[in-house]
């Protein structure tokens, strides 16, 4: 009769053990979370609470019609805890404007593409507003 553990059992410390455990529940935890989502407990979509500003980086974009605009910032809404997207359009009267940050990243479709609205194009000035930059 052979005694002992199996030679795969034995080699497992207690350290993958508890990653597994603390996997498991980290998996229940957000199965729940989701869950609760589509319940009506929270004022926005569960993916809204983990949005951070890496999310749109600051700098310049081209809107979908072509015009490119400036994000200074994000900010959240003091009553519904909605990020906003704080920017300012890089013609006219180089106004800023508030979106928000679903409406920022949301698709559109032009001349039946489907495509994002807002396109990063980096932090550098874009050549094409070079001398032009009279708001900022």
């Amino acid at each position: 009769m052979i005694t002992g553990t199996p030679r795969a059992a034995a080699n497992l410390t207690p350290a993958p053990i508890a990653l597994v455990q603390g996997l498991a529940v980290l998996l229940n935890t957000f199965t729940f979370l989701c869950s609760l989502s589509h319940t009506g407990h929270f004022s926005q979509p569960l993916h809204a609470y983990f949005m951070n500003q890496a999310d749109v980086p600051l700098g310049y974009y081209r809107h979908f019609k072509g015009a490119i605009y400036r994000v200074a910032g994000l900010a959240r809404d003091c009553e519904s805890q909605q990020w906003m997207v704080y920017y300012q359009c890089c013609y006219g009267d180089w106004s800023y404007w508030l979106r928000s940050l679903d409406d920022f990243c949301a698709y559109v479709i032009k001349e039946g593409i489907n495509q994002p609205r807002f396109v990063y194009l980096g932090q550098q000035v874009p050549a094409e507003l070079a001398g032009k930059q009279d708001g900022i």
